[in-house]
């Protein structure tokens, strides 16, 4: 199996490690989500992709400060949950593999994405990516951010239902 790494890098980190201080609103479009901080300051988080070989592309997600005015950037909410602070930011790794088709023949290839659990041991090709982040107040609320299933978008989920079945999935326990 032929191995690659997509993962986020040091600056979408350290985008991501101001989402730990409070937030005065957020604002959710098909291809990023973009939160305001109390102080000011903005934070982008939307998809980032690569070619890393024939027939695999991946996608990671990337954050980032940004400038830009919140009205801008799509459907505005109020965060009071997170305006407290001490929020805490969980980023989770996937994979994209693809398999060979199922008498092993290469040229019908599959390109599959998921959680590294789903990674089966035939995979020809896979690729590690930064591809969800979420985001828990401490009043129990929260925010996951993953990449989306159509190219360059992603999915914002604030059901605490639906994020913690996405974290039991990825294996993470409290």
């Amino acid at each position: 199996m032929r191995h690659y790494q997509f993962q986020a890098t040091d600056e979408t980190i350290e985008a991501l490690r101001l989402l730990r201080d409070p937030w005065a609103a957020y604002a959710i479009a098909p291809a990023a989500l973009t939160v305001r901080l109390a102080d000011g300051r903005s934070v982008r988080i939307a998809p980032d992709e690569a070619h890393v070989e024939d027939g695999l592309d991946a996608s990671r997600l990337r954050a980032e400060p940004v400038t830009a005015p919140l009205d801008d950037a799509g459907v505005t909410h109020d965060a009071p949950d997170f305006a407290r602070g001490r929020n805490d930011v969980v980023v989770l790794t996937g994979a994209t593999w693809l398999a060979d088709g199922s008498d092993g023949d290469a040229a019908r290839r599959t390109l599959f994405s998921g959680s590294l659990q789903q990674l089966p041991e035939d995979a020809s090709a896979v690729c590690l990516t930064t591809d969800a982040v979420v985001v828990a107040t401490g009043a129990g609320s929260g925010v996951l951010v993953r990449t989306g299933l159509a190219p360059r978008t992603i999915d914002v989920i604030v059901d605490q239902h639906e994020i913690a079945r996405f974290l039991r999935s990825r294996g993470y326990v409290e």
